[in-house]
């Protein structure tokens, strides 16, 4: 018998505090490859021991135990083999949502079975799994808790991991129909989806943004047709969800010295003025800039969200969404185009991912503004294009002067 198998008896002593130096003792193996593949070889006994540990994590004086349980485990999940016999150990899924949902005792607790719920539910099966992992409704309940997180600080981040795991999740036609009904459930529905948006699409922990841009983005798969969807598009054509979804994605491509008309401003509804600043909304920004014209750095658009991988997924959610007709009355209703317009002149079009950014831009622009559907005809459309190109290009000359034939594409 290997040292490691001696040690995994005691992972289940009856003492609790035998249990922890027994988990610390399984974990520090996962430090070398030689031990990781002694834990390896012990197979089921290992993976029963160490999810029992994450089942007893409320109980009082387990929590250590049960992180370093979480700890060894998302190390062995990083082998594919390894992940799949984890997810196959009776009532993993459950222990794991568990402890990431309500345990703060200790703090790396939910840090680390974070991690490896995402490691997971990279797997069908881990998301089958977790849908009907005891007690029932676990999915649903990742959602306030990430909801909750803090935009900054180190207990934000802990939580960094389950932003990865709704991502996983959401690739999954049901799993969009449950998280999608949870924001339907009446005002505390739609306040939840605003708090998950307003704290992680602000975030400052990079992971935690792009996270819940991808997990956005694909709820907003949703909107595809076909039957398969019907249940999880129903739930996301709910006004509240709908319209708190656009003003959120739109709300975090808003740029900074924005030219806002008058008609723009007053054509922003609420739910879009209040996810951005006033400042930024209002044009007070801008006017201050554009009065320094001695400084043309002051009037410089600069996008809200500064990573550009962030900026394309956003577009791309809010483009998977003008797939419904309900989706683009709600996004002229709202007024966004302004956002995006000043949007599409802050990208830059000297690399691929900002072609991409204003091309998403550029589709979205004219599926719900300037289509035949928005203005009427197609002469009356073709007069909108024209008539905002001629607005885009006076709003770059006063800007960007030199720039005035690169930027009227939009």
């Amino acid at each position: 018998m290997s040292e490691a198998a001696e040690i995994v008896p005691f992972l289940s002593d009856a003492r609790a505090e035998v249990r922890q130096m027994a988990a610390e003792g399984v974990a520090g193996y996962t430090a070398t490859p030689e031990g990781t593949s002694a834990l390896v070889a012990l197979g089921a006994p290992l993976y029963t021991a160490l999810v029992g540990l994450l089942a007893r994590a409320a109980e009082s004086g387990c929590g250590a135990a049960a992180a370093a349980a979480a700890a060894t485990a998302v190390n062995l999940s990083q082998q594919p083999a390894e992940r799949l016999k984890l997810i196959d150990t009776d009532g993993t899924l459950g222990a794991v949502a568990a402890a990431c949902i309500g345990i703060d005792d200790p703090a790396e607790l939910a840090e680390y079975a974070s991690m490896l719920l995402s490691n997971l539910t990279q797997l069908t099966r881990g998301v089958e799994l977790l849908l009907a992992a005891k007690p029932v409704g676990a999915l649903p309940k990742l959602l306030p808790r990430l909801a909750a997180a803090p935009k900054a600080g180190e207990s934000g981040s802990r939580l960094a991991h389950l932003a990865l795991v709704l991502t996983n999740v959401a690739q999954h036609t049901k799993a969009r129909a449950v998280l999608l009904r949870a924001f339907g459930a009446g005002d505390v529905g739609a306040k939840l989806l605003a708090s998950l948006c307003a704290n992680n699409l602000a975030s400052t922990d990079e992971t935690r943004r792009l996270g819940i841009s991808r997990f956005l983005r694909n709820l907003c798969f949703a909107a595809s047709p076909g039957e398969e969807e019907a249940a999880a598009r129903d739930a996301l054509l709910v006004p509240s969800v709908l319209n708190t979804l656009i003003a959120g994605l739109a709300a975090r491509l808003a740029v900074s010295h924005g030219q806002y008309s008058e008609e723009d401003i007053k054509g922003f509804a609420e739910a879009v003025t209040s996810a951005v600043s006033s400042e930024m909304l209002s044009g007070k920004a801008a006017a201050v800039a554009a009065a320094r014209s001695d400084n043309e750095a002051e009037a410089e658009r600069v996008p809200q969200e500064a990573d550009i991988e962030t900026r394309l997924v956003l577009n791309e959610a809010l483009l998977m969404l003008s797939a419904v007709k309900e989706a683009r009355a709600a996004m002229r209703a709202l007024g966004i185009y302004a956002i995006l317009r000043e949007a599409h002149l802050a990208e830059p079009d000297d690399s691929d991912l900002g072609v991409k950014v204003r091309l998403a831009n550029e589709e979205l622009v004219e599926r719900f503004y300037l289509s035949t559907e928005a203005v009427g005809t197609a002469e009356q459309a073709k007069a909108a294009q024209e008539a905002e190109e001629s607005r885009v290009e006076d709003v770059t000359d006063e800007l960007e002067g030199t720039k005035v034939t690169e930027e009227v594409d939009d």
